[in-house]
């Protein structure tokens, strides 16, 4: 093994690769695929418990009909992401895995409270048409929302809805995580593990059942992100235990 070279400026650690200690993913689906629940399975395994549900949906239902009980923050607005942030980054936080559902709908509201102040200091302008300024302080504001909250030292899971994006180009139809503009490919890239959740149903024995199936490899059609390069194409019935499970089995959290 070649010898590591001394960093030319002492505050400049110098390191190899290795497998995260903990996992950074965002899990994305059309309405009723099973993101939240998915989530929420990180609360029944040791190694991501206790976790921290951010909820922006007001869609935790599902998580009392699996009998997930979790620990929830109800977010109203924007701005207590700033207090959830700095009770996640304290020493003595508890949490060892936090989940934000949705960031579709965090965008949304951002941006509604974005073209609200903007409504005041232009009075007359239509409160339901946001300009491009607009749209460009949401952005940045959404970037880093997203990266302040990727890096914290904890298992990180990011939901978002599902949207179709045709390319005028070539007339091709992608799906996407459904935010606005390049923020779309942007979140795909800050995060380790994107995976794209579907049900299916199959007919077996003369009944039919469905099948919760999580897409991590991309397609010309969706996209998906495996960094580990460790799990299958397409996962059945996917929970963090399984994803854990696949991604270090051979190193610890």
């Amino acid at each position: 093994m070649p010898k590591v070279l001394r960093p030319p400026v002492p505050e400049i650690e110098i390191t190899r690769p290795t497998f995260a200690q903990s996992l950074k993913i965002l899990v994305y689906g059309s309405a009723g695929s099973g993101k939240t629940v998915f989530a929420g399975t990180a609360n029944l395994d040791e190694r991501t418990a206790p976790t921290l549900f951010v909820d922006f949906e007001a869609g935790t239902l599902s998580l009392a009909g699996q009998d997930i009980d979790v620990d929830v923050i109800r977010v109203t607005h924007f701005k207590q992401f700033n207090d959830v942030y700095a009770m996640l980054s304290a020493e003595d936080c508890p949490y060892r895995c936090v989940v934000v559902d949705s960031i579709t709908e965090v965008q949304k509201l951002n941006l509604g409270g974005i073209v609200a102040e903007s409504v005041r200091a232009q009075p007359g302008r239509d409160p339901d048409r946001p300009l491009i300024d607009d749209w460009g302080k949401s952005a940045e504001q959404m970037r880093k929302l997203l990266r302040r909250f990727r890096d914290l030292p904890m298992h990180v899971i990011v939901t978002a809805l599902a949207q179709e994006v045709k390319d005028e180009s070539d007339g091709s139809v992608r799906v996407k995580p459904a935010l606005p503009g390049k923020l779309a490919d942007e979140i795909a890239a800050m995060f380790d593990f994107v995976i794209y959740l579907d049900v299916a149903t199959e007919k077996a024995d003369g009944e039919y059942r469905h099948i919760r199936r999580g897409l991590t490899v991309s397609t010309g059609r969706y996209i998906a992100k495996d960094r580990s390069g460790r799990l299958a194409a397409v996962v059945d019935d996917p929970s963090v235990t399984s994803i854990l499970d696949y991604v270090l089995a051979f190193g610890t959290v």
